[in-house]
């Protein structure tokens, strides 16, 4: 068996981020807190870019797409150093997706952040918390925790590494209990509230 494809962590938050705010409009939730739990167990191979950006340029920040599920975009996947030695190989799909393979390249980790950034901005989400599993080195998520806004101090309660089943398990039961504590602030708030109307 031969692994192929990339990991496009820019791209899950872009698709994350819009996928809830159109849940909760449609369910016309809007005004609840809204929590991102980002999970990956490689590091960033790919980069999803607005249709007509050039193929081979060494800044792609311009070109970065953030927009909704829907719109046309181009996918580059940069991994197997194998395919480097021929350069780009692109394959089209259907609907026109465009992949770019390639190794050790910065600009997927640049995206990332740049859509970590873009979704703090929107001050849409409450709080984000990222995993790291398998291969996938924590500095990379702690990059990306920056981008969130989430300072180094509070990496222990926001970024976790799960080498294993069981310390899943433990990162999973720690965000639970941080947004139950956040759901009782606010709950307890409101009765305090309440009570003195």
């Amino acid at each position: 068996l031969h692994a192929v494809g990339g990991t496009n962590m820019g791209d899950g938050l872009r698709k994350a981020y819009w996928h809830m705010l159109d849940e909760t409009q449609t369910l016309g939730i809007e005004e609840y807190n809204k929590y991102i739990t980002f999970v990956s167990d490689g590091e960033p191979t790919a980069l999803t870019l607005l249709a007509g950006a050039p193929d081979n340029t060494p800044s792609l920040d311009s070109y970065y797409y953030n927009g909704r599920l829907d719109a046309p975009y181009i996918e580059y996947w940069l991994g197997d150093s194998a395919y480097y030695q021929s350069g780009y190989l692109y394959y089209e799909y259907v609907n026109g997706l465009k992949t770019a393979y390639i190794d050790g390249d910065p600009r997927p980790l640049n995206y990332a952040k740049a859509m970590a950034k873009f979704i703090m901005a929107s001050g849409e989400f409450k709080d984000f918390f990222l995993i790291a599993i398998g291969e996938l080195n924590i500095s990379t998520l702690h990059s990306i925790a920056n981008s969130f806004g989430i300072p180094n101090s509070e990496f222990p309660s926001h970024v976790f590494k799960a080498n294993d089943e069981m310390n899943f398990y433990i990162a999973v039961e720690s965000i639970a209990e941080s947004i139950s504590v956040e759901i009782e602030e606010v709950l307890g708030a409101e009765l305090i509230g309440g009570a003195e109307d």
